[in-house]
């Protein structure tokens, strides 16, 4: 059996072979709207009426392109998964033992294919929240427009 600090290591050795596939794949996606929000972050106060306008739309483009990068994610992990159950049955099928040791084995024997289910998991979850991030921008700059807009009618 694993101590807690070999499945820590264990687990962080996953995670950093996973992440930067993960990070340079979300990335492609929304390097755009990423790149959009930074600018918006730095600039707020400075935006005019028009240019906030164009980031809601620009912004809200992206969110729909993400969205369907997003749904395409949520395929292959259910794909991933779908494969990595029917390895397990292989597997298992085809081992000798107890139901455990015939577990273990589909188990042992099918990592690397639940190692793609968590890749493609991970990327549409990391998408879901950047789709869920831009539409919060988007609302609030539909908000910091209207007040602006309110503003000027008020000083006319």
């Amino acid at each position: 059996m694993a101590t807690f600090e070999e499945a820590k290591k264990a687990v962080d050795e996953a995670y950093n072979n996973l992440f930067p596939i993960v990070d340079e794949i979300v990335k492609r996606y929304t390097k755009t709207s990423d790149d959009i929000v930074k600018t918006i972050g730095k600039d707020m106060e400075k935006l005019s009426k028009e240019q906030l306008r164009a980031n809601i739309l620009k912004l809200s483009s992206e969110a729909y392109f993400i969205g369907e990068v997003k749904e395409r994610a949520s395929l292959r992990q259910e794909l991933a998964e779908m494969i990595y159950k029917e390895n397990v049955a292989k597997v298992y099928s085809v081992s000798t033992g107890t139901q455990k040791d015939k577990d273990n084995a589909a188990i042992l024997a099918s990592t690397t294919e639940k190692m793609a289910e968590l890749l493609h998991s991970a990327v549409e979850s990391q998408l879901k929240t950047k789709i869920q991030g831009i539409n919060n921008i988007v609302e609030n700059l539909k908000s910091v427009l209207i007040s602006r807009i309110s503003e000027d009618k008020n000083l006319s």
